[in-house]
C-alpha cells in the first residue's frame, strides 16, 4: 500500500516523518487522516512486512516539526504512536523501519521519553490556558475601565451642560431685571417731567 519501500531511497522533495508503534490494521487513509490538520502531505507509506511503522512526507518542514510536536504520543486506532523526524530509511527488520531514534516501533526504552514529551506538552497547554485566561481577564478589566471612563465623560458632559444652562438662565434673569429697572426709571423720569411742566 502507498509507495514501495524502494521509493524511500529516492524520496519526493519534502520532510519525512517516522510513525512507529502502528496497529497492524492501520492503513494509508488512517495515516493521512491522522496528519490531515498538520499541513500538506506529499507522500505516505506503511510497512507490511514487518508491520508496525510508516512514513509521512510533508511539503513544508515546519509542518513536519509541528506534527511531531502535536501528535507524538497520541493514539491512532487504539495505540499510542511515536512520531519523530525520520533519520532516513533503514533495511533492518523488526519494526524499526528508519525511525528517528525511536526504533522498534516506539517501544523499549523510549517510553519514558514519550512520557516526558507528553508532560511537557501538557505543561505547555496549561500555560497557554493560563495565558488565555489572564488575557481574557485583562481584556474584561480594560472593557470595564473603558465603560467607567465613558460614564465619567458622560457625567462630566451633563454637568457642563447643566452649568451652561444655569449660567444662561442667570444671565436671562439679570437681563429681565435690568429691563424692568430701565422701564421703571423711564417711567419715573416721564412722571417727573410732567410734574415740572405742571
Amino acid at each position: 500500500e502507498g509507495q514501495k519501500m524502494g521509493d524511500w531511497h529516492n524520496p519526493v522533495p519534502g520532510t519525512k516523518v517516522y510513525v512507529g508503534n502502528l496497529d497492524r490494521s492501520t492503513d494509508k487513509r488512517d495515516l493521512e487522516d491522522f496528519f490531515r490538520d498538520s499541513g500538506k502531505i506529499v507522500a505516505t507509506w506503511i510497512a507490511r512486512n514487518p508491520p508496525g511503522f510508516g512514513f509521512v512526507t510533508f511539503e513544508d518542514p515546519y509542518d513536519a516539526k509541528d506534527a511531531i510536536k502535536d501528535l507524538d504520543g497520541r493514539e491512532l486506532r487504539g495505540k499510542r504512536v511515536s512520531v519523530q523526524l525520520s533519520s532516513g530509511p533503514r533495511s533492518g527488520r523488526g519494526g524499526g523501519g528508519g525511525g528517528g531514534g525511536g526504533g522498534g516501533g516506539g517501544g523499549g526504552g523510549g517510553g519514558s521519553r514519550y512520557r516526558d514529551r507528553s508532560r511537557s506538552r501538557e505543561r505547555e497547554r496549561s500555560r497557554r490556558r493560563r495565558d488565555d485566561s489572564r488575557e481574557r481577564r485583562d481584556r474584561g478589566r480594560d472593557d470595564r475601565d473603558r465603560d467607567r471612563d465613558r460614564d465619567r465623560d458622560r457625567d462630566r458632559d451633563r454637568d457642563r451642560d447643566r452649568d451652561r444652562r444655569r449660567r444662561r438662565d442667570d444671565r436671562d434673569r439679570r437681563d429681565d431685571r435690568d429691563d424692568r429697572d430701565e422701564r421703571r426709571r423711564d417711567k419715573d423720569d416721564r412722571r417727573d417731567d410732567r410734574k415740572e411742566r405742571d
